[in-house]
């Protein structure tokens, strides 16, 4: 009561003064507001008392409270807003200063209050008090550095490891202050304003065991304070951990016992047997005299060469905290071998130097290395192959340098072989014959020319050249390293070569595949052909064999032109006939050295006069005789024309080809500038693809 009434002196001093007055309240408890009642003549009266509270930053126009002295019946009338307090309050006159009494105090009373005094004839008055309502902080709870929560006990933990521990308090207004206690010693605290979590972190000592860990959290020394408390638990791990095994060389495949013992650890270590990241099974322990004794019985293999087998001494209560011995390994086994090449791939193309590597894994080491090359062995030689250490060295690798390759490696355990090494090498395209192919054409038809290279990588394009001209042909096939073009023939006579050129990634084919084209179709007509008539029953057919394409022999044909049958052929193997115009009607004939004896009739026939050859027929010479018996020639066209034309057009094209040599040359060095050229060896080959067409004549 005592500090109540200093209290309420305190405010009303403020008041008095026009300050503000701060009044702190505990939730669920009562607070005091007060408001002096005091005119300003002493000889006035209070008429009225209105209480309000602030909405923000604003007033409020509403009273939540009034006390009305104005008696009526000689009592004073008291309201009391719903909406705020309802029964809860209470304005006591009695008090000094006068107060108004807030029972079963809850959050939403604080706040700014104004409590205005009106009189008879003084000025009225405004007071303003700001109440602060105080909630205790929640009980603390301990986490450690995981996020579990502690009760009663934390740990164990091991010795020296830094632990943290963070003390949480909800609730609480304001904030509650966080401290810390060390075995009732206080050790650090929160800001002055408070912060509803904190953190500590403590290294442990073999000292701290049993040590007892406090959180406080307090935020007025209106409220309780709140606390919590744990103890610490320390674990020992092990002191000494000892591979008995000695470290002498191992011969991979046989087995060997090794023994590891610990001591120090409370409580006793487990022991675990490692292999890198494999962890051994075959394992005996047991306790020995306050020690841990394994046993682990091993079947070493050559990938166990300069590996580690580890003793490992944990305390199964601590997670991170183990003493471990090693054991290197010291294997023997013979040399395991395999080939690697040091270039990229794309690297690995003809002229280029490669360097093939044998990688050894032996123990102990190697004494003697050989190669084989498609198993055999290989010699190499300073001008192309040579051998430095475990490198082959190819100094300018070619395609005959591919093969299955492996190396032979020896050492005091054995000998081994490598695996083969498939060794592919990288090379422009060259063509899959070596002579030109020639080419020999029957009919005037289209012909496929395929040309087919080998090459690696695949060919990517094929280009074909007109040897004549030089002229590029732009419409051809492809399909992988092969390619073909269409050519249209003309008649006989007609002579061409071409050339095809590949390219793959490498670069471009440096010497072209070549084609000789001929064409072999029938033969030339007679030539010069006379008719002779030494009397009108005789008639002689004579003429020279063509300059080109000669036939291997001559066929005379007798045709009715009123009814298109044939009615009599001969054969000859010169181009010479005789024929005797006999009567009466039908045909009789007979070979009397080369002639011929036609009995006409009345007919008008024709005589057509073919050279052959296994190809066909040449165009006829046509000899018309009436029913008169009289005869004459008709060709087409003379064959002494076709001759001098012949001889003019061979000319030019002979002047042709010389220019198109010459292009073509120029062709050529454009395309392979970068490249070596060499110029391939002509020889005629008679392409045996092509088969001769018979032709069946009836005698």
């Amino acid at each position: 009561m005592i500090q109540c009434h200093l209290a309420f002196v305190v405010f009303a001093l403020h008041l008095s003064h026009g300050k503000e007055a701060h009044i702190q309240a505990v939730i669920r408890g009562s607070a005091t507001l007060p408001c002096p009642l005091q005119p300003e003549d002493k000889n006035d009266s209070l008429l009225l008392v209105l209480w309000y509270k602030a909405d923000g930053n604003k007033g409020s126009n509403s009273p939540i409270y009034s006390y009305d002295a104005r008696l009526k019946n000689g009592v004073a009338t008291k309201w009391s807003s719903d909406k705020a307090f309802g029964p809860r309050a209470y304005f006591l006159t009695s008090m000094e200063p006068a107060s108004l009494l807030i029972a079963n105090v809850a959050p939403k009373d604080g706040g700014v209050y104004i409590c205005r005094t009106d009189f008879r004839t003084s000025p009225t008055k405004n007071y303003k008090i700001v109440l602060e309502v105080l909630i205790p902080p929640g009980p603390p709870k301990i986490f450690d550095g995981g996020g579990s929560e502690i009760h009663g006990v934390a740990g164990p933990y091991q010795e020296g490891s830094i632990i943290e521990f963070s003390c949480v308090s909800n609730g609480g207004t304001p904030p509650p202050v966080i401290s810390w206690y060390y075995n009732d010693i206080h050790i650090y605290s929160s800001d002055k304003n408070g912060r509803p979590k904190n953190k500590i972190k403590i290294r442990l000592l073999k000292q701290d065991f049993g040590a007892v860990l406090s959180c406080e959290a307090k935020n007025s020394n209106l409220t309780d304070v709140a606390i919590k408390s744990f103890t610490l638990d320390i674990l020992l791990p092990p002191a000494s951990t000892k591979i008995l095994t000695s470290g002498k060389p191992l011969s991979a495949g046989k087995e060997y016992e090794f023994v590891c013992q610990s001591s120090g650890s409370n409580p006793p270590s487990t022991i675990t047997w490692w292999k890198g990241e494999e962890q051994l099974k075959n394992v005996i322990e047991k306790e020995e005299n306050g020690q841990t004794v394994s046993r682990l019985k091993f079947i070493p293999q050559w990938e166990d060469n300069g590996k580690n087998i580890e003793c490992r001494a944990s305390n199964m209560s601590m997670d991170d905290e183990t003493l471990e011995d090693i054991l290197e390994l010291n294997i023997h086994y013979p040399p395991i071998l395999s080939i690697v090449i040091q270039q990229a791939d794309f690297e690995l193309a003809e002229g280029n130097e490669v360097r093939m590597e044998c990688q050894v894994k032996a123990n102990p080491a190697v004494t003697t290395l050989s190669w084989l090359k498609d198993d055999e062995l290989l010699k190499p030689h300073w001008e192309h192959i040579r051998s430095e250490g475990f490198v082959l060295i190819f100094k300018n690798i070619t395609r005959s340098d591919i093969g299955h390759y492996a190396c032979v490696g020896r050492n005091q355990a054995g000998v081994s072989t490598s695996s083969a090494y498939n060794l592919q090498v990288m090379y422009k395209p060259y063509c899959s014959f070596t002579a030109p192919k020639i080419l020999k054409i029957i009919s005037p038809s289209p012909i496929s020319i395929r040309s087919e290279v080998e090459a690696y990588p695949e060919a990517m394009s094929f280009t074909w050249i007109k040897n004549s001209t030089g002229k590029v042909l732009e419409k051809s096939q492809q399909l992988g390293d092969t390619s073909t073009v269409v050519i249209n023939p003309i008649n006989f006579g007609y002579t061409e070569t071409f050339l095809s050129l590949a390219t793959n990634e490498i670069g471009r084919q440096l010497t072209p595949c070549v084609f000789h084209v001929f064409y072999e179709g029938p033969p030339q007509r007679p030539e010069n052909c006379t008719l002779a008539q030494p009397h009108s029953a005789v008639y002689g057919l004579t003429c020279l064999p063509p300059l080109q394409h000669e036939p291997d022999y001559y066929l005379l044909e007798v045709q009715d032109i009123e009814t298109s049958d044939i009615l009599f052929n001969i054969t000859s193997s010169i181009p010479k006939f005789t024929f005797i115009v006999k009567e009466p009607n039908g045909f009789m004939s007979q070979d009397l050295q080369l002639s011929t004896v036609v009995s006409l009739g009345k007919k008008t026939v024709v005589s057509r006069l073919f050279g052959v050859n296994q190809f066909g027929m040449s165009r006829s010479i046509d000899i018309f005789i009436n029913e008169e018996g009289v005869a004459h020639i008709k060709q087409e066209k003379l064959d002494q024309e076709l001759i001098a034309n012949g001889l003019v057009i061979g000319c030019i094209v002979l002047c042709t080809a010389v220019i198109a040599g010459i292009l073509l040359l120029l062709i050529l060095k454009k395309l392979f500038r970068s490249e070596k050229n060499t110029r391939p060896i002509i020889s005629p080959v008679v392409d045996k693809d092509f088969h001769a067409k018979n032709l069946v004549l009836a005698a």
